[in-house]
């Protein structure tokens, strides 16, 4: 199941490859630059499709493996349970369509594409008798800025359209895959993709390639710092008791 559905994911990149015709597309900014003061920005992608053409817009960040822990709620605490170990899991996947998806396309062609939140948790292998899962992991990844899909936010000028897609503040180096794609009477006509690097710089950079690296140096350096931090805090803002 779980390498099914990596080759599910995988097959959704080869499905939105222009293919029957391609739409102009654009992405802005070009390239996504972190510096140690990035909290999360704004990607916008301009295209243009026939007038009359639904248009649903999709980015989807780099894919990898990772494990993944079902936490319950017993009283006033939190206890780890069921370790899921997700195969194919995209850093981010944010979807904008001018219309519910159902109307645009039939559930055939969504799934194919891999567009919308069904074909997400097929690809996951969390289908089935593991929606349980599927519901817990989207509202955390919802939460984190990781997961947004749904109808509204393209605007449309004619041929021309426009979406906004909020970044989360946690972006890894890689290649974000924008991708659009024009639905008419139910399928997938027009496609269009573009690449937008994410790299890191400066003192970021060289955090996270020390974390990378050298992984116990890099969490002993941490807490080091944060009890360096603490004490400065303490003789800057001393206690002062009540006489």
């Amino acid at each position: 199941m779980k390498a099914a559905g990596l080759l599910l994911l995988l097959g959704t990149f080869a499905a939105a490859l222009p293919a029957r015709g391609d739409l102009r597309l654009e992405a802005s900014p070009a390239e996504i630059r972190e510096g140690l003061g990035w909290s999360g920005g704004t990607l916008r992608v301009r295209g243009e499709a026939r007038p009359g053409d639904g248009v649903v817009v999709r980015v989807l960040g780099e894919v990898r493996k990772e494990t993944w822990v079902l936490k319950r709620q017993r009283g006033p605490f939190w206890l780890s349970g069921e370790r899921v170990l997700l195969a194919g899991a995209p850093e981010v996947y944010l979807l904008r369509a001018e219309r519910p998806l159902e109307e645009l396309l039939l559930p055939e062609e969504a799934r194919r594409a891999g567009l919308g939140e069904g074909a997400l948790a097929e690809a996951l292998g969390l289908a089935g008798d593991r929606t349980y899962l599927a519901s817990e992991l989207f509202r955390q990844w919802r939460a984190s800025g990781r997961l947004a899909a749904g109808e509204g936010g393209i605007s449309r000028q004619g041929g021309h359209f426009e979406a906004a897609f909020a970044l989360p503040a946690s972006l890894a180096e890689g290649t974000l895959r924008v991708e659009a794609f024009a639905c008419r009477e139910g399928r997938i006509g027009d496609r269009g993709t573009v690449g937008v690097p994410v790299r890191r710089e400066g003192l970021a950079a060289f955090l996270a390639e020390a974390a990378r690296r050298r992984p116990a140096l890099y969490g002993l350096g941490a807490a080091l710092l944060a009890l360096a931090v603490g004490l400065l805090v303490g003789v800057a803002f001393p206690h002062r008791r009540p006489h």
